[in-house]
């Protein structure tokens, strides 16, 4: 686990709001056989230097996308507007990160019907100093 995925874990199970729907049932990559819903998981899918004209020594943006896991839509719901509130626009260092910035790129729900499950699934790009 990188240490942008540790700092996204601890702040996404150390936030109270969400945390009282779905504990720490936070994983990597993807859900457990037989999971407690509702759950989510997370992954980084990109990462690159950031670029820009001022001095940006060590900043990355790195893509994130967290997915929502949950038996009914009402749930998926409630348990998305958790996760963004601790994540987007936020600042926060965590796990010897600093996380300047964090937004949604997209944001989709579906019915997967392999697993009979509601999930939402945000892209996010996180903008990060390690």
């Amino acid at each position: 686990m990188s240490v942008l995925e540790q700092a996204l874990y601890t702040r996404l199970t150390g936030y109270a709001g969400l945390s009282a729907l779905v504990s720490s049932r936070i994983y990597a990559d993807r859900l457990p056989q037989n999971p407690t819903l509702p759950a989510l998981t997370y992954q980084r899918i990109s990462r690159e230097p950031w670029e820009s004209l001022s001095a940006s020594d060590g900043v990355e943006d790195a893509g994130i996308q967290i997915d929502v896991w949950a038996s009914t839509v009402s749930s998926r719901s409630s348990v998305t507007v958790q996760v963004l509130a601790a994540l987007k626009r936020q600042t926060w260092t965590e796990d010897g990160i600093a996380v300047l910035d964090a937004f949604i790129e997209s944001d989709i729900t579906q019915f997967d019907p392999d697993v009979s499950l509601y999930r939402e699934t945000l892209d996010m790009k996180v903008v990060h100093r390690e």
